[in-house]
C-alpha cells in the first residue's frame, strides 16, 4: 500500500453521510424553477456521494497474497473511474450516472452499494464527460435530472443561465412564427429539464398542431447554440 495515500488528509473525515444544508434548503423550493436553480447553485459547493458496488477479488500474487488493486488517486479520476462503472438506464431519459445527496438517499436506491463521498463538482466533471445527464437521488422523493448545460455550470464553477430565464432562448422563441401557433412558452420541469409548451389558436386542429411541433424540431435542430441550453427538452401542444 501506499504510504502517501495514507498521509493524505481526507476531505470527508467525519462525514456522517447526511444531506448538505444547502442542498437540503434548495429541495424545499416550491417552484419548479426556482427548485432548479437552487439545486444547481448548490450542487456547486456540495459533497455527493456515488454508488459504489463490490466487485470481483483481484487475485492472488505469487507470494500467494492478494494482488495489488489498481486504483486512481486524484480526486476527480476516482470519481470519473467510479461513474464509469456505476451508470444505469432510466426509462425515457436513457444512461444516467446517479449521485445522491445522503448516504440514507443511496441506501433506499440500492442497499447492496457503498456510498462513496466526493466532490458535486467532480461527480458533474464526470457525467458531463461520460452519459451527459447525472440523476440526483434516483427514485427519491428529491429525484432530480442535470443535462449538460448544468453539469458544465457546476464543474466550472460559472454561473447556470436557466432556460427560462436566458433572453437569446426567450426571444429566439418569441421571433418563431408558426401557422397555428399562438405563442411558445419556454417552463422548467418538476424534476429537471425543459418544457417548450406550444399554445395553439383555439380553431387550429390536430394536423395543424402535429406539423407545428414537426417544424419547431427542425428550427431547433438548426440552432444548436440554443439546444445546447435546453436540457430533457419537451414540445407539449396546448389550446389555447
Amino acid at each position: 500500500m501506499d504510504p502517501a495515500r495514507l498521509l493524505r488528509p481526507n476531505p470527508f473525515a467525519g462525514d456522517e453521510g447526511t444531506i448538505a444544508p444547502e442542498l437540503m434548503c434548495a429541495f424545499e423550493t416550491s417552484t419548479a424553477g426556482e427548485r432548479a436553480e437552487a439545486i444547481v447553485a448548490a450542487l456547486g459547493s456540495a459533497r455527493v456521494f456515488i454508488p459504489v458496488q463490490a466487485h470481483a477479488h483481484p487475485g492472488r500474487s505469487a507470494d500467494g497474497g492478494v494482488a495489488e488493486h489498481t486504483q486512481a488517486t486524484d480526486p476527480l479520476a476516482q470519481a470519473m473511474e467510479i461513474a464509469s462503472r456505476g451508470l444505469t438506464s432510466v426509462p425515457g431519459i436513457g444512461m444516467v450516472m446517479p449521485v445522491f445527496s445522503s448516504a440514507n438517499a443511496l441506501e433506499k436506491w440500492d442497499v447492496s452499494a457503498r456510498p462513496a463521498p466526493v466532490h458535486a463538482r467532480n461527480a458533474a466533471v464526470a457525467a458531463y464527460a461520460g452519459a451527459g445527464i447525472m440523476a440526483l437521488d434516483l427514485a427519491g422523493e428529491g429525484e432530480f435530472f442535470l443535462g449538460r448545460a448544468e453539469l458544465a455550470a457546476i464543474a466550472t464553477g460559472l454561473p447556470w443561465v436557466a432556460p427560462w430565464n436566458d433572453p437569446e432562448v426567450c426571444n429566439w422563441l418569441t421571433n418563431v412564427e408558426l401557422p397555428g401557433v399562438k405563442t411558445l412558452d419556454v417552463c422548467p420541469r418538476r424534476k429537471g429539464g425543459v418544457e417548450i409548451q406550444v399554445r395553439m389558436l383555439a380553431d387550429a386542429g390536430r394536423e395543424c398542431a402535429v406539423d407545428a411541433l414537426e417544424t419547431l424540431s427542425r428550427y431547433l435542430a438548426q440552432a444548436p447554440h440554443l439546444v445546447s441550453r435546453l436540457s430533457f427538452l419537451e414540445l407539449t401542444p396546448l389550446r389555447s
